[in-house]
């Protein structure tokens, strides 16, 4: 259902503020205390956020882009809409 969200967001131009990702993640780190059917799903989940990533990646590189950096979502900083 996340991953539909995150389509249909990127179908009508907004920025999604759901953190689809980060669950996924959050839910691999608890793996074992899920069931069989919830662990079937992050794993189908994970998969989908793996093969974007590739195709995103493959994008930039493509567009001349040499050189990337690993960076935590953790530490990236807020982007303050909520002071406004």
């Amino acid at each position: 259902m996340g991953r539909l969200c995150l389509n249909n967001y990127q179908a009508v131009a907004r920025t999604c503020v759901f953190a689809h990702e980060e669950l996924v993640m959050r839910m691999v780190e608890v793996a074992d205390r899920m069931s069989i059917g919830m662990c079937s799903s992050a794993l189908e989940e994970l998969r989908h956020i793996l093969a974007r990533e590739a195709d995103f990646r493959k994008q930039l590189a493509l567009r001349g882009c040499k050189k990337s950096e690993f960076c935590k979502f953790e530490d990236v900083e807020d982007d303050l809409r909520s002071d406004l």
